[in-house]
């Protein structure tokens, strides 16, 4: 399942996909209430269906805000039927209220109760049926991404236990995991493959979307020719980092390896923070990784000097926190060398 890059996050494209879908029905649903509702008075519908747009837009927009903020839209999601149920309800109950808000701001846009009963109750009927519809379509494995995980030892279990749930996987799905040289195998309860052929080769026969580098020792049996060819063929190649901040929104500080640079930038941001023992006792939320020369003398102590000198302003914080793409974090970065 592929996902979009967004403020530096990623988030799959299915889920945009849901909420335009939920969007259109929820503005169906205001036609077919305000129908319902004027039943009894074919006249008076027609009458008021120039009226419709502008209610129905903002009817459409408020909920599917207060949905988004019940969680729904959220990948990683693990409640149950029961538990989606109480969401949406609750989000339709929060959305009530939103409206009611409004209407008393904008009598303009005033709407009788017995039209909003029954567009509420046929937006909810409405939500549900798509949502079961999204939740049994996402699941098959024809819509998902077909993984393979080249290593089987310690930084490879970590994607087994930290994504144990189907909830964890609704974006992808293991094909299996590659044991590599002298690596011991610490997969449990997956396919551990020990490869007769080429990487290249093996990719192609079973249809490989992406492969996930996460060996114990990426800068001494990393195979970059193969890697390079898999590339080629159209299959694309990821660090255990990168794979974890996509799929889980969690940043695995203790694989962030210089080798990890050959398929991620030197900068990562997280915008809650990550507890790594910072003096302050606060939240990081910036990362910096340098990559220099074996043998380069004190090359990356200069850079590291400069970049805690940039860091000591609080409005280049505030920047690259705020930015929403690498460019802008590259030109604020830039902007402020030139202060130096």
């Amino acid at each position: 399942m592929a996902t979009v890059r967004v403020f530096n996050h990623h988030l799959h494209s299915s889920f945009y996909w849901l909420i335009l879908v939920d969007a259109i029905l929820f503005v169906l649903a205001f036609y077919a209430g305000t129908y319902l509702y004027f039943l009894s008075e074919p006249g008076s519908f027609h009458n008021y269906l120039g009226q419709i747009p502008t209610r129905a837009t903002l009817f459409a927009g408020v909920n599917v805000l207060c949905l988004a903020a019940m969680g729904l839209y959220e990948p990683r999601m693990r409640e149950g039927a029961s538990g989606i149920l109480m969401r949406t309800a609750g989000g339709f109950i929060a959305a009530a209220m939103v409206m009611a808000a409004i209407f008393y701001l904008l009598p303009e846009l005033h709407l009788w109760r017995g039209i909003y009963f029954y567009t509420a109750a046929t937006a909810f009927t409405a939500n549900l049926i798509s949502r079961s519809a999204f939740t049994a379509l996402t699941h098959r494995d024809q819509f998902k991404s077909r993984v393979l995980i080249y290593g089987a030892g310690r930084a490879a279990s970590t994607i087994t236990s930290s994504m144990r749930r189907r909830s964890d996987r609704q974006g992808f799905t293991i094909v299996g995991f590659v044991l590599v040289g002298g690596e011991e195998a610490q997969i449990k309860g997956e396919r551990v493959i020990n490869l007769r052929q080429s990487l290249a080769e093996y990719t192609r026969q079973t249809e490989i979307d992406q492969i996930i580098i996460a060996l114990d020792d990426k800068r001494e049996t990393l195979p970059m020719d193969e890697l390079f060819q898999c590339r080629l063929n159209g299959v694309d190649v990821y660090d255990l980092v990168t794979f974890f901040e996509r799929e889980a929104g969690k940043i695995l500080v203790d694989f962030a390896t210089p080798g990890s640079m050959s398929f991620t930038e030197g900068f990562k941001r997280s915008r809650p923070g990550v507890d790594f023992d910072a003096i302050d006792g606060q939240p990081t939320q910036l990362f910096f990784v340098l990559v220099v020369p074996e043998h380069s003398g004190g090359q990356h102590l200069k850079a590291l000097a400069r970049i805690s000198r940039f860091l000591r302003d609080e409005s280049f914080r505030e920047r690259l926190v705020a930015a929403k793409s690498l460019d802008e974090v590259f030109r604020a970065i830039e902007e402020e060398d030139a202060k130096f």
